[in-house]
């Protein structure tokens, strides 16, 4: 907590109301007429290492009595409580396109994939996530990574070959981004990803293939290997935008 206004005291959560980890804070407000208010204002410093999408909750607790006495009876007193739940550190957030509406067989779609992940929170075991439907075969030795913000280290390293595994009769891609530390800047990666409609794939004439996208991340660290499934078997969280589709005619 910095800084601590005057009447503040601050104790260790242990022994009181509050959970394992949370800190007690108390004002001595003193009598407040019937027709009055108080109110205090205060600053709490965000944890260093907390991971993007945090939820903090706070819970505040007004306890008085009505009767003058110098005293909070619990026998003659009222409990007043209200509890306020907010995001603090914004989620990555991405948007996916492809440069046709509909294709035909053996016809070539690029997609564009554009993740955005926010300033000032950190992203552990990050990466880039693509779902490629069935008949859609890509082109991995095409793809090309922009990666804007952090140092110039990361922009030319940020990701490298994605690792490919399937999910059911689909194709995952997973471009990791390792731990990526809390910066003052938006970081951006943009990725383009050329695949050709197969034609002797599972796609049916007028049939619609959308092509899923995420962005994962952990809200805390720890050793993991990532892998093409790392996603599914973790808590991992997603920031998925909307699926163009493509239409074999």
């Amino acid at each position: 907590m910095t800084p601590l206004p005057a009447g503040l005291t601050s104790a260790a959560g242990t022994g009181s109301p509050c959970a394992t980890n949370r800190t007690q804070i108390t004002w001595a407000v003193g009598d407040v007429l019937s027709s009055g208010s108080t109110s205090i204002e205060y600053q709490a410093v965000i944890p260093i290492d907390a991971g993007g999408s945090a939820s903090l909750v706070n819970t505040a607790t007004v306890t008085a009595s009505t009767l003058a006495d110098g005293a909070n009876d619990a026998t003659a007193e009222r409990v007043l409580s209200a509890t306020d739940t907010g995001t603090v550190l914004a989620s990555p957030t991405g948007t996916k396109t492809s440069d046709v509406s509909w294709a035909v067989p053996g016809q070539d779609v690029t997609w564009t994939l554009v993740a955005r992940l926010p300033a000032n929170a950190n992203y552990y075991d990050a990466a880039v996530i693509d779902v490629l439907p069935a008949g859609l075969t890509p082109d991995l030795a095409s793809a090309t990574i922009t990666c804007t913000g952090g140092d110039t280290t990361w922009q030319t390293t940020c990701a490298g070959t994605p690792i490919t595994g399937s999910s059911g009769s689909s194709t995952r891609l997973v471009w990791p981004l390792g731990d990526l530390a809390a910066i003052a800047t938006e970081r951006t990666i943009t990725i383009e990803l050329a695949s050709t409609v197969d034609p002797a794939g599972a796609l049916a004439a007028g049939s619609s293939a959308p092509n899923a996208f995420g962005v994962g991340w952990f809200q805390t660290d720890a050793t993991r290997t990532v892998t093409s499934t790392t996603s599914s078997t973790e808590p991992r969280r997603w920031a998925p935008p909307p699926s163009p589709s493509v239409s074999r005619s």
